[in-house]
Formats: structure tokens, sequence, C-alpha cells
């Protein structure tokens, strides 16, 4: 696989993470909105999914179709993440 094909999945799992994060926070299902800021959970899991998905082109997976592969479980991922994530309460101050 070319170098593109490498830039275009780590760049793209990231983009998805964020997206998904972004969604998730903005659908909470107690009606309030969280917040999306990275957690260190979040650092993990974009870790892992990297792991996954060059773990999956090194197994022989097509080179792009693993890029939308894990665009897709990237943002899903996020997406459960930050539904199930605890956030502070609104009438907390945030740690400075």
């Amino acid at each position: 696989m070319n170098i593109l094909g490498w830039l275009a999945l780590i760049f793209l799992t990231l983009a998805g993470y964020s997206a998904g994060a972004v969604l998730g926070s903005r659908t909470r299902t107690n009606g309030h909105r969280g917040d999306p800021s990275p957690s260190l959970l979040d650092t993990a899991m974009v870790v892992v999914l990297w792991i996954g998905g060059i773990a999956s082109q090194l197994a022989g997976v097509k080179p792009w179709a693993a890029v939308g592969v894990w665009l897709v479980l990237a943002i899903a991922a996020a997406f459960v993440i930050n539904q199930v994530k605890k956030q502070p309460s609104e009438g907390k101050p945030l740690p400075q």
C-alpha cells in the first residue's frame, strides 16, 4: 500500500473518532449536552483503533476498504463511548 493510504487510515480514523465524539455528546440520552473534550479514554481508544487498522492492512484487507471500515468503526466507537461516559454536572466548575 502506498503512503497515501496509510496516511488516510491514520487521519480519517482520528477524524471519524472526533466526529463520533461530537455526535455522541450532542445526543446524550439525559437531555444535557455533554462536553466533547477528549479524555485519557478517548486517547487510548484512538490508539487501539489505529492498531486495529494497521493490523487489518497487514493481514491483507484491501487498503481503501480498510480505510472505510475503520472510519465507520471509529465513528461508532466514539459515539457509544461518549454516550456512556460520565459527564461533569452543570453546577460543578471544571478543574483548571
